[in-house]
């Protein structure tokens, strides 16, 4: 008899892989995104088949996710009919809809937590292995890979914040778990210090956010030497990362300080922090004018060069194609409008996160608390980066966002159908 496997039964094979390569490979060499998205969203032409549509039933969390995603993509859409933006500028940015038919995909698949955890692991180790090859090997003083340095720092520091989240569970729940958690103490420390190396100082600066929320969510859950050990690593890995003197993160940061002094005391705008500055002035500026629907791609631009003729800002910003803040980019481009719903973009996990904290088992608490501080991070860091004006930044978020949600989704399903009689600690 031949041998013959199901479609279903391959579907969540498939499934399971693309996930895996899309954390994996994300954000490991040039094009890397676009491979492993494609194979993602290749996977949905099984959604053709009714067998599998017919097993999806879709959460209220998933359903939620694609009304954020199509908001988003609306919101550029109205950039487009209203202001004439050219739809190559607009495409990149509309992307985070590309990746929306997965959530049905991941539904039917229900992808389990390994699938993520061994994920994460081999993309901090892909990380790591990139950083030390640009750093050691083409010497460069400041590493950047297929991306640039501002957003490959914000990669690396969410992939490890996240992995050392999940070790916990990596520990207890998986297979071999206390091997792979020694890979996975491994990979954080890597991924730590690749974004170190992109001296990328925007990267480290929600961190301390999120060590207070991880700390003050598990403050009575923890043990006390497990609390103690925790503690004592996150101080060693974060310490590490910013003073090793390859990374030279403290040395940014006293700059950032000493040129924010010289912006507001000297007026000195010819520095990083001087730019950012002046270009958050134009944005706020210009949007003033259009409050609502903003001004445009072509209107910004045009009346930034207006107001450095004018002497109003200086020349230095005038070469800068986005305000340098996810925010006031919002703000000055698409109006209050758009502002609103990028800000729902960045806060949806937060909100479903928070929802379903402090839950009865470690499961579902500890992949709630990784939407909340995956959106914490991206909503801090987005204050000094436009994270989602490129292919990489805007499929990586939708990409992370959308698997974070379904392995949520599936978690919660599951805690409801076997509802333990009281909370796990973690003590591991």
């Amino acid at each position: 008899m031949p041998f013959r496997v199901s479609l279903p039964v391959f579907a969540k094979a498939y499934v399971t892989f693309s996930v895996f390569t899309f954390l994996a490979l994300s954000s490991t060499f040039k094009g890397s995104y676009s491979l492993s998205g494609s194979i993602m969203l290749l996977g949905c032409l099984f959604l053709l088949s009714s067998e599998i549509r017919n097993k999806i039933t879709l959460s209220k969390y998933e359903k939620g996710l694609i009304v954020v995603l199509v908001l988003y993509f609306l919101s550029v859409l109205m950039e487009v009919w209203y202001f004439e933006l050219s739809i190559n500028r607009a495409g990149e940015a509309s992307k985070a809809l590309l990746l929306a038919p997965c959530i049905l995909l991941l539904n039917f698949a229900k992808i389990e937590f390994k699938t993520v955890a061994l994920g994460l692991i081999v993309g901090c180790f892909g990380l790591l292995t990139l950083g030390l090859y640009e750093h050691a090997y083409l010497v460069k003083w400041r590493i950047g890979t297929n991306i640039n340095p501002i957003r490959l720092g914000s990669v690396a520091a969410i992939y490890a914040t996240m992995l050392l989240l999940y070790i916990p569970l990596i520990y207890q729940k998986i297979k071999y778990g206390k091997y792979l958690a020694i890979f996975a103490v491994i990979g954080v420390c890597g991924a730590f210090y690749t974004s170190g190396l992109t001296i990328s100082r925007g990267a480290f600066i929600p961190l301390p956010i999120l060590v207070l929320i991880i700390a003050y969510c598990y403050r009575r859950q923890i043990a006390g030497k497990a609390k103690t050990a925790i503690i004592i690593f996150v101080l060693i890995v974060t310490t590490g990362a910013i003073w090793l003197p390859s990374t030279s993160v403290v040395s940014r940061f006293d700059t950032a300080i000493k040129n924010f002094d010289s912006y507001f005391f000297d007026g000195n705008s010819n520095t990083s922090t001087g730019v950012r500055l002046e270009l958050w002035k134009s944005g706020l500026i210009i949007a003033s004018q259009s409050p609502i629907i903003g001004v445009g791609f072509e209107g910004f631009q045009s009346q930034k060069s207006s107001l450095v003729q004018q002497g109003k800002i200086a020349p230095s910003v005038d070469k800068y194609d986005n305000a340098h803040s996810a925010y006031v980019n919002a703000l000055v481009r698409r109006g209050i409008l758009g502002l609103a719903v990028i800000i729902i973009f960045i806060g949806f996990p937060v909100y479903i996160g928070v929802q379903k904290l402090r839950q009865r088992t470690i499961k579902v608490d500890v992949i709630a608390l990784s939407l909340v501080v995956f959106g914490v991070y991206f909503a801090v860091s987005n204050i000094t980066l436009s994270f989602y004006l490129r292919n990489g930044g805007v499929i990586l978020y939708s990409g992370m966002l959308i698997i974070l949600v379904a392995l949520f989704a599936n978690s919660y399903r599951d805690q409801e159908k076997n509802l333990p009689d009281k909370t796990e600690e973690i003590t591991s």
